[in-house]
């Protein structure tokens, strides 16, 4: 039987790549592997192309390959950085299949009674034979909650899988060191601190991002689970209410066609500041709703880090009545920070200020003053 194995090939700010050649190996090594293009049928390659799309996928036979085989995918092209998936689980394994039994008093813990916890698995299965944790939906009620009191580590052997409808939540910390797979709903509740996760996305805290649920907290505590080189998601089309005052202090990338959208009646000095050095935001616009009040700047986006990025980013909106002459909606303070191909649209507002050393803004189309209908590039 053959196996379907399908993803988006995407560069560093979430663009789909057209044409990509998909290369496919044993895991852990340059040994090529045979996949096929069709469930049945046709000869063994070693390499698929991704659609304009970006879009891609391939089978694996498991008559060619055991279950425990895992596969390593790099996609490449010309003029873009390689991409390397690693360890891949193509052919299902249910020998290497853990449930965790969410009745456990504490997922942290060794339990006493035989339930198993994620602790007593984590221990069971080691830190070298690779395995996959699953926690289950109950199906007895909207959510089954599994709860951590007692920190824990998930090494990177192990890969962690949520349904949807389970919910990780407690007073202690749980490091996630191997691969995360969960849908676009809540994963995690507002108790829980999460760490390790190099991927994060605001749905798997409770963001809707339906345009009218107020999503502020759920963004901000993505943030906060985001550590260093972790990258956040927005989901495109997606707009997420906020109240403002967002912020990272580490190096992160945030991107995927999606909108701040803040809440009429919030306070704020910015919609979202990055301070950690190399930060980079892309393909995100800022929508300031009309605010009868704000006793802050109401900047729209701040880069305060060294060597911070923006690309693609557009602000909209009329932002605060009373902040028109005396806010930003760019902020670059941090040094060598650049803002690529970034528009804001907001009226009789100043589009970009820097007050870091050797700023850059490279083709930035400034709409100044906009209810008049004049447009002022400016390059810096």
């Amino acid at each position: 039987m053959r196996h379907l194995y399908q993803e988006e090939a995407q560069d560093e700010y979430g663009n789909a790549i057209g044409g990509a050649t998909i290369t496919v190996y044993l895991a852990g090594s340059t040994a090529l592997a045979d996949v096929y293009g069709g469930f049945s049928g046709g000869s063994a390659v070693n390499t698929v192309e991704s659609g304009t799309d970006g879009k891609f996928s391939f089978y694996v036979d498991d008559s060619e390959y055991v279950p425990s085989q895992r596969f390593k995918i790099v996609v490449s092209k010309s003029g873009y950085t390689s991409t390397t998936w690693d360890y891949l689980e193509i052919i299902p394994d249910d020998a290497h299949l853990y449930y965790v039994d969410a009745t456990a008093t504490d997922q942290g813990a060794v339990t006493s009674r035989g339930d198993r916890s994620i602790k007593d698995l984590v221990d069971d299965i080691g830190t070298s034979k690779s395995a996959t944790l699953v926690l289950p939906h109950s199906g007895t009620g909207n959510t089954t909650t599994y709860t951590l009191t007692t920190s824990e580590i998930v090494p990177s052997n192990i890969a962690l899988r949520v349904e949807n409808g389970a919910i990780l939540d407690g007073a202690g910390t749980l490091t996630i060191n191997g691969t995360f797979g969960a849908g676009l709903h809540k994963v995690f509740g507002s108790s829980i601190t999460v760490s390790g996760l190099t991927l994060l996305k605001p749905e798997w805290f409770g963001a809707t991002g339906d345009g009218s649920t107020d999503d502020h907290t759920a963004l901000s505590d993505t943030l906060s689970a985001a550590g260093v080189g972790s990258t956040i998601k927005l989901k495109s089309g997606s707009t997420y209410i906020t109240h403002g005052g967002l912020s990272s202090a580490v190096k992160i990338r945030i991107y995927g066609f999606g909108t701040l959208k803040t809440k009429a009646g919030e306070n704020y000095d910015s919609v979202l500041e990055l301070s950690g050095a190399e930060s980079d935001i892309a393909n995100i616009e800022i929508d300031q709703s009309p605010t009868t009040s704000n006793t802050g700047d109401a900047k729209g986006l701040v880069l305060s880090g060294n060597y911070c990025k923006a690309i693609n980013v557009k602000i909209t909106g009329t932002g605060p009545a009373n902040e028109i002459t005396n806010s930003n909606t760019f902020q670059l303070s941090g040094d060598h920070c650049q803002a690529i191909n970034c528009t804001s649209l907001e009226a009789g507002r100043a589009a970009y200020k820097t007050s870091g050393t050797s700023g850059y803004q490279f083709r930035i189309i400034i709409w100044f003053w906009w209810k008049f209908n004049i447009i002022n590039p400016i390059n810096l």
